[in-house]
């Protein structure tokens, strides 16, 4: 499995937009961040805005935005591999090393996704960093597919 970091929303946008549209509901909060960098740069100025997806191979299967000091935004196709997820937390503890330790940057406060890979990243967090969670809150996400 490969992390490519992107700096670029476009870049990002380009490889990770179709697979992530697929359940645009569920997925508008990581799709719509790098949407509104393509029409405004410097929206998120104040820190660096972290995006990066995760291939096996060829094959699309995790994303992550995050613009500090807000949570990491999560997208995991593979519920019961972990892999995505270790290379996704490893690389935010790689970009946080060249902050201080109480720069928000270096700070994750927490994890938005689907319930099972938000605790599976909540978990390899404390593992690869020591900090501790506490599971926060169940959301659901609704659809209005047809006017009645």
């Amino acid at each position: 499995m490969k992390l490519t970091r992107y700096e670029s929303a476009r870049d990002f946008m380009n490889r990770a937009r179709a697979p992530l549209e697929e359940q645009e509901a569920a997925n508008s909060l990581i799709i719509g961040i790098p949407a509104r960098l393509i029409d405004n740069p410097d929206y998120y100025s104040k820190y660096p805005i972290y995006m990066a997806t995760v291939d096996d191979g060829d094959r699309f299967v995790a994303a992550a935005v995050r613009t500090p000091p807000h949570r990491v935004i999560i997208y995991s196709a593979l519920v019961d591999d972990l892999a995505p997820l270790r290379l996704i937390a490893d690389d935010l503890v790689a970009v946080g090393e060249s902050y201080d330790a109480d720069s928000p940057v270096r700070r994750v406060s927490g994890v938005i996704a689907h319930s099972a890979t938000a605790l599976a990243f909540a978990r390899i967090w404390t593992e690869t960093t020591g900090q501790p969670f506490k599971p926060g809150m169940d959301q659901r996400i609704y659809e209005l597919r047809e006017v009645a």
